[in-house]
């Protein structure tokens, strides 16, 4: 999580590389999402396998504000929308919620 924290996507995709489920899956997620390849991030959200964790993650993303309900593959489709408009208006909404859910995943370590 700090090597996405700070950008570094390829130290935070070898770590997780051998994910099979839970959050190192949450995380490999989050991965392919940055790196835009929407398919394989909802992939692993799938991969979880943990409902009360994605409870847990929705749970504080709510909770931390901008949002009324959060699911990482939704949030992924609204990625893959903003990334083929580069609408300036849902810049700032989305980047506050992908902080909101790195910061939830980040707690729950």
């Amino acid at each position: 999580m700090l090597w996405l924290r700070i950008g570094l996507i390829d130290p935070a995709h070898e770590l997780v590389q051998s994910a099979t489920d839970g959050t190192s899956a949450y995380i490999h997620g989050i991965v392919h999402r940055l790196e835009g390849d929407y398919w394989n991030a909802n992939y692993w959200f799938r991969r979880v396998g943990n409902p009360s964790l994605l409870h847990a993650i929705e749970t504080m993303v709510v909770r931390k504000g901008n949002t009324d309900s959060f699911d990482p593959g939704d949030f992924t489709s609204q990625v893959e929308s903003w990334n083929k408009s580069k609408d300036p208006a849902s810049l700032d909404r989305l980047e506050q919620i992908a902080t909101q859910e790195w910061q939830s995943v980040w707690d729950l370590l």
